[in-house]
């Protein structure tokens, strides 16, 4: 994103690619695992996530 837009700007651009990416592969997301990662860069990180269905694999098994 080009410089001089506001934090705000960059995180609302972000929550809305966030969203469209959700909706885009809620199928596959359901389906398989799968992590994805977005990220909104000027110099650095203004707003950055990730969507994954991959993280209950490592979770350790209660006894």
């Amino acid at each position: 994103m080009a410089r001089g837009r506001s934090d705000d700007t960059k995180a609302l651009a972000g929550r809305a690619i966030s969203a469209t990416v959700r909706e885009h592969f809620a199928a596959l997301l359901e389906r398989e695992h799968i992590g994805l990662t977005m990220q909104v860069d000027e110099g650095c990180e203004a707003f950055d996530d990730k969507i994954s269905t991959i993280h209950p694999l490592f979770k350790k098994p209660q006894l």
